[in-house]
């Protein structure tokens, strides 16, 4: 797995700026190229735990609301 730069889809102050719903496009595209522990280490958050917080799961590759 290569190193993720966060640069190529958003730089870091853009997403800290992010609603939770454009947060979780970008990671779910992130996703499409990078597991969780990789994202979550370059954001210097637990991605998983934040959207658990907000009522997201992890569903296959990609996070959902859950219902």
């Amino acid at each position: 797995m290569n190193n993720l730069n966060l640069d190529e889809y958003v730089t870091t102050n853009q997403f800290n700026n992010m609603c939770l719903k454009e947060r979780v496009d970008v990671v779910n595209e992130m996703l499409e190229y990078y597991d969780v522990k990789t994202i979550s280490n370059c954001l210097g958050i637990d991605v998983g735990f934040l959207f658990w917080l907000f009522n997201y799961r992890l569903e296959g590759n990609k996070f959902v609301e859950k219902k």
